[in-house]
């Protein structure tokens, strides 16, 4: 039984008024014995006993009337439903909010978002709790952070759960995915960790029932299904709170992108925009507006975009200065405003700088081991490439900062520095391109010991046994490539006059294990018997390393005096170096990390978030295994352009932009069809409710609330009215038995 205003049954006290009012007469009547009385008294001797009992049953009535005046004002409320059969129905609950606060939870239908009726349902269940004095607990959870519940098990009257509603009432949809069985599976861990905590809890999930979210590819319901077997059927259930909107209608920018990987400065850019319709009619002239620092500029509009299909808008820019660059492409704003901006970050270079690590010094001019090379990347002239070639020596690997470069080319290089090896894999994970060409006085023990390391390594493969055609003539060529590569672009063709051009008079018989090498790829082959590897590529975190089995200069091969040489330097620099792009554009949620040189910055900076005002301070923090300082910003759950703000040891601060852009798929508002869920969830305790107008959702929940005030009248006047007529007919039997008597 619940009471919509439980203050007021203090009332119930004035029961004791009737009683009181009986005793009181009693005792004001002053006993005299007199003989006219003695006729009374033996009437009142003979039906003492029913006169009696008629007296208990009128006072019974009157305390029973003053009790029904006090329940009439506090308003009693009773319920029937999903709780009313659960053993324990009246001990505390523990009603458990799941909030649901991806991207499509701003979705606006008419007035209000799906986040805003979500926190309507929250605070009308809050009021709900504090009229009906229940004493139930609260506890609220948002999907981007399951972990850290906003509230957990407070009072809906408390000031602590006032605070976290407040928090609430303050806080945006996160933009990331909702992952609902993680957002399940949290809940119920934390429940069945608290063996003494409330013996009834209702999970409410609320959400906007998005087909992406809980259909996905078919395992989300599973999944779900999975976490809620856990929960005692007896003790718990589950509500999927609808709060979504049935309308679908939407555009959203889901790519920003350079076609190229590479930019250069004066060299124009061309991105690809891409525009995706989530509704169902097909929509035209869809305008869009490119933002570049503080300029504006309207891109061709989208001539037309089929429903359900994506149509791309294709803009050439060109940038002016060298540094780290943002651009936004922007629709006009419609329902979902999350999904009408897109950003990239990337990293405008004036050139691209290049090591070359020379094996073996040469005695005169283009007798080096890596002089054909250096002439390949930077040719002299006119030509300009903007590759920067720096030539070292060995020796100069011990003290060497890669970070400075953007590929490294080793020319018949005996080994790498055992100590500096770390150093060269982190730098290579972290983005760059190593290019191993072979030689004379290559150690293989030593390369497959420190570089290969049984498929851990960075080697595509192991070096092996050295074979040498005894004449050029008699020494095999290319093979054509079996696949598209951009390395191999300029060999495409069973015909092309390159293959022949290319003869291997010295090679080494590369074998690629298909257990230890399994993400190497052979780019091109050689036509001898063995098909031997010519020029193998493995992937290495976000970086690449190439191996050429051939050197660099012309002792191996005749390849470096070949135009294709030329070609595939310069294609070689750019599949190594890192793309523009590269570890500047984050999704949502993904934390936004820089590692930083001590000896170069300090380690400390400022990150702008978007949104809001003061920046944010880090600190940078070392990790095991990295000779660099990390700093790191956990928290992107808010798209835009994030500025990373350094400060070097000697210089001007450096302004570093991030893009951080929401989940495309956040665009799509295709509901799921409940009859789906509910089968899919078939014999659990899960419901799928949609809040009524009346916003009650402990109706829903509990069952029909009715309120009892209307009965409490009722029963009162019945309850007066027998105490009428019983008063009546005592009184009436006195007088009755007098005159019996006195006969």
């Amino acid at each position: 039984m619940l009471f919509a205003h439980p203050w007021l049954l203090w009332g119930l006290g004035l029961i004791s008024v009737p009683v009181i009012i009986h005793l009181l007469n009693r005792r004001r009547f002053q006993v005299v014995r007199w003989g006219a009385m003695e006729l009374l008294l033996r009437a009142n001797k003979k039906n003492r006993r029913r006169i009696r009992l008629e007296h208990i049953i009128i006072l019974l009535l009157r305390c029973l009337a003053m009790a029904l005046i006090a329940l009439a004002v506090a308003r009693p409320v009773a319920t029937s439903g999903a709780l009313a059969g659960l053993p324990g129905v009246g001990d505390r609950v523990e009603r458990v909010f799941l909030l649901d606060d991806s991207g499509s939870m701003g979705h606006r239908t008419g007035r209000t978002t799906a986040w805003d009726r979500a926190r309507q349902v929250v605070r009308r269940l809050v009021e709900d709790l504090e009229r009906d004095g229940k004493g139930d607990l609260l506890t609220v959870v948002r999907a981007s952070r399951p972990e850290v519940p906003d509230l957990l098990q407070g009072a809906a009257t408390n000031e602590r759960t006032r605070t976290a509603l407040r928090a609430l009432a303050a806080a945006e949809p996160a933009a990331v995915p909702l992952d609902a069985p993680r957002l399940l599976e949290e809940a119920v861990r934390r429940i069945l960790d608290d063996p003494d905590g409330p013996p009834q809890r209702v999970l409410y999930v609320v959400t906007d029932l998005r087909r992406r979210d809980w259909v996905g590819e078919g395992d989300v319901l599973r999944a779900v299904g999975e976490a809620v077997k856990k929960l005692p059927a007896d003790r718990a259930r589950v509500l999927l709170v609808d709060v979504g909107g049935d309308e679908t209608r939407n555009l959203s920018v889901t790519s920003l992108e350079p076609l190229e990987k590479l930019a250069m400065v004066g060299v124009p850019l061309e991105l690809v925009v891409r525009v995706a319709n989530r509704g169902e009619a097909p929509e035209f002239d869809v305008p869009l507006l490119l933002e570049a620092g503080e300029s504006r500029i309207p891109l061709p509009p989208v001539a037309r975009v089929d429903a359900g299909q994506e149509a791309e808008v294709r803009h050439r820019y060109t940038f002016m200065t060298p540094g780290v660059h943002a651009l936004s492409v922007k629709l006009p704003d419609d329902a979902l405003g999350l999904d009408d901006v897109r950003h990239v970050a990337l990293e405008v270079r004036e050139r691209l700088r290049v090591l070359v690590v020379e094996g073996e010094e040469g005695q005169g001019p283009l007798d080096g081991e890596a002089d054909l090379l250096r002439l390949a990347l930077a040719p002299s002239g006119d030509l300009l490439t903007g590759v920067e070639p720096v030539v070292v020596a060995p020796e100069a690997l011990r003290e060497l900062d890669l970070s400075g470069f953007h590929a490294v080319f080793a020319c018949n290089l005996e080994a790498w520095p055992p100590e500096r090896v770390p150093d060269l894999e982190r730098w290579v994970a972290r983005g760059g391109g190593l290019c191993l060409f072979l030689g004379d006085l290559v150690d293989a023990a030593a390369w497959t010991r420190d570089l290969h390391k049984r498929g851990q390594g960075l080697l595509p493969c192991a070096p092996g046994r050295r074979f040498e055609a005894p004449r050029e003539e008699e020494a095999p060529s290319l093979s054509a490539p079996e696949g598209e590569h951009p390395l191999a672009q300029v060999f495409q063709g069973d015909r092309n006059p390159f293959l022949r051009r290319v003869r291997a008079r010295v090679r080494q018989g590369l074998r690629v294990s298909a257990e230890d090498d399994a993400t190497t790829r052979v780019v091109l082959r050689l036509d001898d018997a063995e098909r031997t590897p010519f020029l193998l590529e493995k992937p290495v975190g976000e970086g690449r390393v190439v191996l050429v089995n051939a050197t660099a200069d012309l002792a191996w091969s005749s390849w470096p005096r070949d135009p294709s040489f030329i070609v595939t330097a310069q294609e070689l620099v750019r599949a190594l170096a890192p793309a523009a792009t590269a570890g500047r554009n984050l999704a949502c949620g993904q934390p936004l990390e820089r590692a930083l040189n001590p000896a170069r910055t300090w380690p400390r900076g400022r990150v702008t978030v978007p949104g809001q005002e003061a920046p944010a301070e880090l600190h940078a923090e070392a990790r095991p295994g990295s000779d660099a300082l990390w700093l790191s910003l956990p928290d992107t759950r808010r798209p835009g352009v994030y500025t990373l703000e350094l400060q070097p040891r000697s210089g001007d601060p450096i302004r570093e932009p991030y893009a951080v852009n929401v989940d495309p798929r956040e665009g799509d508002l295709a509901r799921a069809d409940e009859a789906q869920v509910m089968a899919a969830l078939e014999g659990l305790p899960v419901r799928v409710v949609r809040p009524d107008a009346t916003g009650d959702l402990l109706a829903q929940s509990d069952g029909a609330r009715t309120e009892l005030w209307r009965a409490c009248l009722l029963l009162l006047t019945c309850a007066l009215a027998l105490e009428q007529v019983l008063a009546w007919r005592a009184a009436r039997h006195t007088t009755a038995d007098v005159v019996e008597v006195g006969a």
